[in-house]
C-alpha cells in the first residue's frame, strides 16, 4: 500500500485554532481532512507550497490523456513547443533559461504549458533517444491534428 507523503489528519469540527494547529505541526506539512468541507485542508512551509503550486500548473497543462506512444508524445510536444515558440518569439530554450533565472515578465499561463512540455522534451531526448528531426516522420496522432487545428497551427 502506497503512504502518503504529506500526512492527513482527520478534524471532525472545523472549529480549532490555526494557530494550535501550526504550533503542533512546528512548520511540517500536513493536511487536515475536514468531512463537512468534504476536502482536506493543506498546511504547507512556503518553499512546499511553492512546489504544489506549480504541480497544480504542470498537471493543468498537460493533456488529460498522453498520446498511445511516446513517440507520438514527443512528435506532439515538439510540435506545441514550435507553436509557442512562434508566438512569443523565442526559443524554447531561451525561454526555459529565462523561466529558471526569473528574467521573464509575468506571464500567460501558456508559461506554464510551455515549462512542462520542454520539460518534457528534455526527458523524452535523454530517455528515449529521441531527436526533434525526427518528428517529421512519426505522423500526428487524430487527437493532436484536432488540437492543430484548433489553435491554428
Amino acid at each position: 500500500m502506497k503512504e502518503n507523503v504529506i500526512p492527513v489528519v482527520e478534524l471532525p469540527q472545523a472549529d480549532i485554532e490555526l494557530t494550535e494547529l501550526m504550533a503542533r505541526f512546528q512548520g511540517q506539512p500536513v493536511g487536515f481532512q475536514i468531512p463537512k468541507l468534504n476536502g482536506i485542508l493543506l498546511l504547507l512551509p512556503m518553499e512546499d507550497y511553492s512546489f504544489v503550486t506549480s504541480a497544480i500548473q504542470a498537471r493543468k497543462a498537460l493533456p488529460v490523456r498522453p498520446s498511445t506512444t511516446p513517440a507520438e508524445y514527443f512528435a506532439e510536444t515538439v510540435r506545441v513547443l514550435r507553436r509557442l515558440e512562434r508566438k512569443h518569439g523565442m526559443t524554447s530554450a531561451e525561454f526555459y533559461r529565462k523561466f529558471q533565472e526569473g528574467t521573464l515578465q509575468e506571464g500567460p499561463d501558456d508559461y506554464w504549458e510551455w515549462r512542462v512540455r520542454y520539460k518534457s522534451l528534455l526527458t523524452m531526448q535523454e530517455r528515449f533517444g529521441f531527436s526533434e528531426a525526427e518528428v517529421t516522420v512519426y505522423p500526428s496522432s487524430p487527437r493532436a491534428q484536432g488540437q492543430e487545428a484548433r489553435q491554428g497551427c
